[in-house]
């Protein structure tokens, strides 16, 4: 349990913090494109302005539950994987001696 729980603890502290930024980057990318397919220059500053006048917190961390469905299933993920490694190594080194 101890295991998932740090897993979990550092995937989603890790998404949290990334996710303000990929909101303002994905946002920026949107706005860059023109009707003639030919990317603008957007400042990030200035498209992180527009989207907290838009929607405030709401829109830096929007998709924040799919990234807590995302990092609960890959610490369950790895939380499975280093009990199987274990019990597999500790096989082997019992065979082994």
């Amino acid at each position: 349990m101890k295991v998932f729980l740090l897993a979990w603890g550092a995937s989603f502290s890790g998404f949290i913090a990334a996710t303000p930024f990929e909101n303002v980057r994905k946002a920026a990318l949107l706005k860059g494109v023109s009707s003639s397919d030919k990317q603008i220059p957007i400042s990030l500053m200035k498209t992180a302005q527009d989207l907290w006048k838009f929607g405030g917190t709401f829109m830096l961390f929007k998709g924040v539950r799919a990234g807590i469905t995302r990092s609960t299933s890959g610490a369950l993920v790895l939380t499975v994987y280093d009990s199987l490694q274990d019990k597999y190594f500790n096989r082997q080194i019992e065979r082994n001696s």
